[in-house]
């Protein structure tokens, strides 16, 4: 059996947010401790392993529990630097990665290519890329 594997780069603002692993359309891991630092640039390696090979573009990020409520200081938001897919890096910020929650100033949240790697509202980033066959693959 051949292993493949997906690492994301995520932080949060208030060590709250709950982000999942979607492939293939399935969540498949849900993870609650991401930390607080996405203000700083420190972020925590999430890992998950499969038998399947996974493409890019049947990854996404769902973030599931924004919360503003600035009278009482609290922003959650996310910030995925980047998914590995079998050691290839897919950069969140490039411009094919689709958004639905990404606020800019010039239009706040709308969906489309945001180039942004801070996902603010319930939603999604949605990565592109074929799949790629590593020559490291671990064999079971």
């Amino acid at each position: 059996m051949m292993l493949s594997s997906v690492q994301v780069l995520a932080a949060g603002t208030t060590g709250d947010e709950i982000i999942e692993l979607e492939v293939n359309g399935a969540v498949v891991a849900t993870y609650d401790q991401i930390g607080d630092g996405a203000n700083s640039g420190q972020f925590v390696q999430l890992e998950y392993s499969t038998s399947d090979l996974i493409a890019a573009d049947n990854v996404r990020i769902n973030f599931t529990n924004d919360l503003y409520d600035p009278d009482n200081g609290i922003d959650r938001n996310v910030r995925i630097d980047a998914i590995v897919i079998d050691g290839q890096r897919f950069e969140t910020e490039g411009p094919d990665v689709f958004s639905t929650s990404t606020w800019l100033p010039e239009d706040g949240i709308v969906p489309g290519f945001r180039q942004s790697d801070t996902i603010h509202a319930n939603g999604y980033l949605q990565y592109a890329g074929d799949a790629v066959v590593p020559t490291d693959r671990l064999t079971l």
